[in-house]
């Protein structure tokens, strides 16, 4: 199962500020990231994911809303 950057991030207890700290970006850099992942390097989706201490691969990269439906959908196929 992927995670969001969110998710990753919150799993290893950084809030945004933290997280931008050790990226060396700042705060709304990871928002953004947090919100849509389609457009992000290669470099620093790597570095997030050793931040965040999670394979790199195993990260969900698109918008975050995108992401939640996806999971409603494969929850309600779960369900019948």
């Amino acid at each position: 199962m992927e995670l969001t950057f969110r998710l990753a991030r919150q799993r290893v207890g950084f809030s945004q500020e933290e997280a931008a700290i050790h990226a060396n970006c700042s705060a709304r850099t990871i928002r953004r990231i947090e919100e849509d992942s389609s457009k992000i390097s290669n470099d620093m989706a790597h570095l997030l994911a050793d931040i965040y201490c999670i394979d790199p691969y195993k990260l969900y990269y698109g918008s975050e809303t995108e992401f939640i439906e996806q999971v409603k959908r494969d929850y309600q196929k779960l369900e019948c």
